[in-house]
Formats: C-alpha cells, sequence, structure tokens
C-alpha cells in the first residue's frame, strides 16, 4: 500500500482544525492508521482516538456503514469492543481527498489496557487464553441475534472477498499454490451454513486487534468483519499465536498448540457449545488462514523486498498450502 503518511497526516489535522503533532501514525495495510491525542485539559473524554483512512477500493461507504452498525449493536449488548465515533461533528464517515485520493474517513474509541506482549508471561498465560475465549463466544451469542436494519447495507460474505480469487495476485508460477487455495475454498463452501454456526465474525481476532486491561480484552478492527462460520474466528485464534513460534522445538509447539487450544475452547464453552463437527473443520480453516495469509501478503506487498521473517513465513505458508505439515498439527477431536 503505496501512501504519503506525512502529507496525509498533515490534512488530517488541517481538517480537524488541531496541530499536526497530535497526530501519530500508526500502521498502514489495508487501511492507514492514526492516534489523535487531544489536549491535556481539554473538555474530552478520553485523551485519545483512532483514526482509520480506508481507500474506497478496499472498503465501499455501504461495508463501512454495516461495520459501524454491527460494532455498535456489540456494544449496546455488552461486548467489550472499541465503539466508532463521529469524525467530525455528527458524521461516522467523512471522505477526505488526500493529493487526489480519496478515502472513507472513520474514529474509533481507543482500547483501554495495552498490546499484549507474548513475552509477558503476567499476560500471556492460561488466564487470557480462557478470556479469549470467553469473548469469542459472547461475540458470537451477540452475532447470532443481530439482525440488520431494513434497508441497510450488510457486510459481505467470506467468499466475495477478492482473496478468493488468487490468481489476481500471485505469478503464473505459482499455478500449483493458486489450485490449492481453490481446492479449499471448494472444501469450505460444502459445509453447512446454518444460522446455529454461520453468521456474522470478526474474521481476524488476533492479538493485534484487542487491548487488555486488568484481564478484560476490548477487541477492534472489524474491517475484516464478514458473514462466515463461527469456527472461522477460533481457527483464526489458532492461527496466530504459532506466527512467531514456529522456529522452536516442535515438541514445544505442540504442547503449547494443545494448552492453548484446552484454554481457548475452556473459555469459549462458558458461553456457548462447539459442537464436534466444527472442531472436524478447524484444520480446513486453518489452511484457509494459510491461503489468505499467502495471497494477502502478495497482494499488499513486495514480496521481493520482504524482511527475513516475513520471507519465512510467506515460505512456510506455500510449504504448507502444498501438502506439508500443517501449521498445527493436533488432534482437535479430543478436546
Amino acid at each position: 500500500m503505496n501512501f504519503d503518511e506525512p502529507a496525509i497526516r498533515q490534512h488530517i489535522a488541517q481538517h480537524l482544525n488541531v496541530a499536526a503533532d497530535t497526530i501519530a501514525f500508526i500502521r498502514g495495510f489495508e487501511n492507514i492508521v492514526f492516534r489523535q491525542s487531544f489536549v491535556a485539559g481539554a473538555p474530552r473524554e478520553p485523551a485519545a482516538r483512532i483514526l482509520r483512512l480506508t481507500e474506497p477500493s478496499h472498503r465501499s461507504r455501504g461495508q463501512l456503514q454495516a461495520e459501524a452498525a454491527w460494532v455498535l449493536d456489540l456494544a449496546e449488548r455488552g461486548v467489550p469492543v472499541a465503539r466508532p465515533l463521529p469524525w467530525h461533528e455528527d458524521d461516522l464517515i467523512e471522505e477526505l481527498v488526500v493529493d487526489g485520493t480519496r478515502y472513507w474517513a472513520m474514529a474509533f474509541e481507543l482500547a483501554p489496557g495495552k498490546a499484549v506482549d507474548s513475552r509477558d508471561a503476567e499476560v500471556w498465560n492460561a488466564a487470557l487464553f480462557e478470556t479469549w475465549g470467553e469473548t469469542l463466544a459472547l461475540l458470537h451469542l451477540s452475532a447470532r441475534d443481530y439482525q440488520v436494519p431494513a434497508g441497510q447495507p450488510r457486510r459481505p460474505r467470506w467468499d466475495e472477498d477478492d482473496l478468493m480469487g488468487p490468481e489476481r495476485y500471485l505469478a503464473p508460477a505459482d499455478e500449483a499454490v493458486i489450485e490449492a487455495c481453490h481446492a479449499i475454498f471448494h472444501a469450505l463452501s460444502a459445509l453447512p451454513a446454518d444460522d446455529a454456526d454461520f453468521g456474522l465474525v470478526h474474521n481476524d481476532f488476533h492479538i493485534g486487534n484487542f487491548f487488555v486491561d486488568r484481564g478484560r480484552i476490548t477487541l477492534f478492527d472489524f474491517d475484516d468483519a464478514c458473514y462466515h462460520w463461527f469456527a472461522n474466528d477460533i481457527a483464526t485464534a489458532l492461527y496466530s499465536p504459532c506466527w512467531w513460534s514456529q522456529e522452536g522445538d516442535v515438541a514445544e509447539q505442540r504442547d503449547f498448540a494443545r494448552s492453548f487450544t484446552g484454554r481457548l475452547l475452556r473459555g469459549y464453552r462458558r458461553h456457548r457449545e462447539l459442537p464436534g463437527a466444527w472442531l472436524e473443520a478447524l484444520p480446513l480453516l486453518l489452511r484457509y488462514r494459510d491461503a489468505l495469509t499467502y495471497t494477502v501478503i502478495h497482494k499488499r506487498m513486495d514480496v521481493s523486498a520482504l524482511d527475513a521473517r516475513l520471507e519465512r513465513e510467506l515460505a512456510a505458508c506455500r510449504a504448507r498450502l502444498l501438502g506439508g505439515p500443517a501449521r498445527v498439527e493436533i488432534d482437535f477431536q479430543s478436546f
């Protein structure tokens, strides 16, 4: 994603009539994200908020409206989420044009607490994993009951994502990977999509998208929210911890995967049961995450200029898609 961060930051500051040094860049991948800090003593609470800019080619205004409506509904139901806020005056979504490029601008609450550090045993522990599972279950219970307001836009289904066409982003030399991705998508499409197990999901519930405050999780970044199997959110949670542990001792990795899965499902089952058929589907959903990861890296990044960690991840994804050992090799039916 190519963009002029200083120019965008300056434009936002001028648009909001604030000093540019109150706008801090966080990241830019599928969206461009900033933190806006408020002047000490100003009549605002809390002291900061998150600003997100989205290109119309990535999400339509209607999709963003649907995202905001669902997140607000989740908050009303007691699910711990960072709510959307008016960008400027009363509008939740505003159009900005910076050097000829259009963006949809949105603001969100800054989640309380801090990001999770997997090296910090005081946070990265069994209690967090169970809370993670509980938060997922509460999200899914609320999603199951959610009804899109009449006449309002909806979020897309999982199979409407442009990543379902990996040939758009992968080189012809990756034909075998493209075929493997389509085989995964075809297998997913055969799964039953009844209301009990299929609905709106976060679709990116990893540790980069929640903060923890005194043991409580607050979830944010619903940009990838779509209609999917609830088990997909569980697979995403299982997939991400292995991202940074793939180079360690294999036995230790497997032990961690068993422990993490057990704790996550224990927390989940305090509020919602997960039928055995969906435990059986987790390996397929993990391979689906491989397909998405491999494709989105090619879509959003220059694969000839990746850092060493991402190079290894891309190679590992490719190997798994071509039949190598799974990212998480445990017997899910035993849980």
